[in-house]
């Protein structure tokens, strides 16, 4: 790999600011004529392992901005790693803003996605795709939760206000809730593109089964989950555990739910077919 090599210091660590090029080290600053002739071949070994060192310490402390930081330096050498690009966008998903939770949730759900792509592209061991998985299932339920939580609180403080800040604020609020749930709700799917992969891993089945079965018990998201996605998180489920069956609530609509409908029109016949029999009986009559 090839980078600029700081003269006075020696340090690789020289940016292009404005029209210069500055070694971050000692402050030098380089024309870029003179800068293209500091180029050297550099190992970049030590200074990525140390990266990953710095990058797990911050995510094991939970300092989402130093592992969003270290881990974003690490793309720069490795744009293929799938654990530098899910923890920087995890990370950078963390620091969101309130405000901004509907951008973070659906950014969030592309990087998972992407995610994937990056282990089924590069043909990962099954070992590494399985901990990857694990890696991702321990916090997206948890963080679209986390979302969701923080939609409603913002609404609600909005509803203390009054009722016209409620109003007013009610489609932003539904729109957070909206990608929240999705980011809940596609998740399984994305873990399933692995299990389809490497078919009879246990574990991946079990990330997908257990991460639809969540988005189905969430009463918060049940507004925003339409008839036929949750008939695809059952069919999700079914895939992999064909017993499992799904609390009234969210099941399949059972006849007795649809029999409100059907019996309600059987009596409105049977009523006219009576009013009929007694409006010909009584021309007969007459």
């Amino acid at each position: 790999m090839k980078a600029i090599q700081c003269e006075m210091c020696g340090s690789n660590d020289v940016v292009k600011q404005g029209d210069y090029f500055v070694c971050q080290n000692c402050g030098t600053k380089y024309e870029p004529e003179a800068a293209r002739k500091l180029m050297v071949e550099v190992d970049n070994s030590k200074a990525l392992e140390n990266l990953y060192s710095l990058a797990r310490r911050a995510r094991q402390n939970d300092s989402a901005e130093d592992a969003e930081k270290y881990y974003s330096k690490i793309l720069e050498s490795n744009p293929n790693d799938w654990e530098a690009y899910f923890f920087g966008a995890y990370f950078k998903a963390l620091q969101s803003k309130q405000a901004y939770i509907a951008s973070a949730a659906r950014e969030m759900d592309k990087a998972v996605a992407q995610t994937v792509s990056l282990l089924l592209d590069s043909n990962a061991d099954e070992k590494v795709a399985t901990e990857a998985a694990a890696a991702m299932h321990a916090r997206i339920p948890a963080l679209a939760a986390t979302f969701a939580s923080n939609a409603i609180s913002i609404q609600q403080q909005y509803l203390a206000i009054g009722d016209s800040a409620g109003k007013q604020h009610e489609l932003e609020y539904k729109n957070m809730m909206q990608q929240s749930c999705n980011l809940a709700f596609n998740f399984g799917a994305h873990i399933d593109r692995l299990a389809k992969r490497y078919p009879g891993n246990a574990q991946l089945e079990k990330i997908v089964v257990d991460s639809s079965k969540d988005v189905l018990q969430a009463d918060a998201l049940e507004d925003f989950l339409p008839f036929s996605s949750r008939t695809a998180l059952l069919d999700r489920v079914h895939q992999y555990e064909p017993s499992y069956k799904a609390s009234s609530q969210y099941s399949y609509p059972s006849a007795g739910k649809q029999s409100g409908c059907g019996t309600g029109i059987i009596v409105f016949i049977i009523v006219c077919l009576f009013i009929g029999i007694v409006v010909f009986v009584h021309s007969v009559l007459n």
